[in-house]
C-alpha cells in the first residue's frame, strides 16, 4: 500500500550568520501520522518545525507539502500556510479573554467559532476558563490556550514545539492523550521533545537530530 507523504524535504539547508542550522539531504514525513523529533538543545528541532510551518524559508533545497512545492514568494503560500498550525515553546496571548485568544485563528480566516472554541478549550482541560483574562494565566495554562487555538482551526497538519515542557505534572497526560487522539483521527502531527520515553509513547515515527542533521530514524534510536 502506498502511503501519502505529508512533507518531502530535499537537499535542505538553513543557514544563519554563516552557521548551518539544518542540513537534511532527504526526509519524508508521512501524512496522518505522529512524528516526534528528539535531540539536544541546539540540534535544530525548532528550526525544523518552523520550516515545516512554512515560517522559515530554507537557504537552499525544497519543501513539498502534500505533493505541492512550497515557494515563499508565490501567492499560494498563504493557502499552504493555512493547512498548518504551529504552537511554539513560548506562545503569546493577546489582551482579552481566553475565548478571544482561542478564537483568533478562526477570526482571521473569517470563520465562525460555533462550538469549536468551547470544544477546543474542553479538550485541553480549560472548561470554564473562556471568560478569564488571558494575561493572568499561568505558563502552563497559556500553553494549553495556544494548543486550543490550534485545535479550533482544525487544520490537517499540527506542529508542536515541546508541547508539554511548560505544563504542570497533572496536565501532561491530558495533552499527551489529546495528541494521540489527533493522530488516531488522521491528522499529520509533528512534535519535538527532549523526553525519549515520551517520544516512543506518542510517536508513530521518531527521528533524532544532532547539529542540524538527521542521525537516526525509528527503531535505530533504540539501539
Amino acid at each position: 500500500m502506498n502511503e501519502t507523504i505529508g512533507y518531502r524535504l530535499r537537499d535542505l539547508r538553513v543557514e544563519h550568520r554563516s552557521r548551518c542550522l539544518l542540513d537534511i539531504s532527504a526526509l519524508d514525513l508521512r501524512a496522518g501520522r505522529i512524528t516526534v523529533v528528539v535531540g539536544p538543545n541546539g540540534s535544530g528541532k525548532s528550526t525544523l518545525l518552523r520550516v515545516l510551518a512554512l515560517l522559515q524559508e530554507p537557504s537552499a533545497g525544497t519543501v513539498e507539502l502534500f505533493g505541492a512545492t512550497v515557494d515563499h514568494r508565490a501567492r499560494e503560500l498563504t493557502a499552504q500556510r493555512r493547512q498548518v498550525t504551529y504552537v511554539g515553546q513560548a506562545p503569546l496571548l493577546f489582551h482579552g479573554s481566553v475565548r478571544a485568544n482561542a478564537a483568533y485563528g478562526l477570526r482571521v480566516r473569517g470563520r465562525a467559532a460555533d462550538g469549536a472554541v468551547d470544544a477546543a478549550l474542553a479538550a485541553v482541560g480549560l472548561q470554564g476558563f473562556a471568560n478569564r483574562t488571558a494575561r493572568r494565566l499561568s505558563g502552563g495554562e497559556v500553553q494549553r490556550v495556544a494548543i486550543a487555538r490550534a485545535l479550533a482551526i482544525d487544520p490537517p497538519v499540527l506542529l508542536f514545539d515541546e508541547p508539554t515542557a511548560n505544563l504542570d505534572r497533572a496536565a501532561v497526560p491530558l495533552v499527551e492523550a489529546l495528541l494521540r487522539r489527533l493522530g488516531d483521527a488522521g491528522k499529520t502531527v509533528v512534535l519535538s521533545t527532549h523526553n525519549l520515553e515520551q517520544a516512543y509513547r506518542l510517536g508513530d515515527d521518531v527521528l533524532a537530530l544532532h547539529d542540524g542533521r538527521v542521525t537516526a530514524i525509528g527503531d535505530e534510536l533504540a539501539k
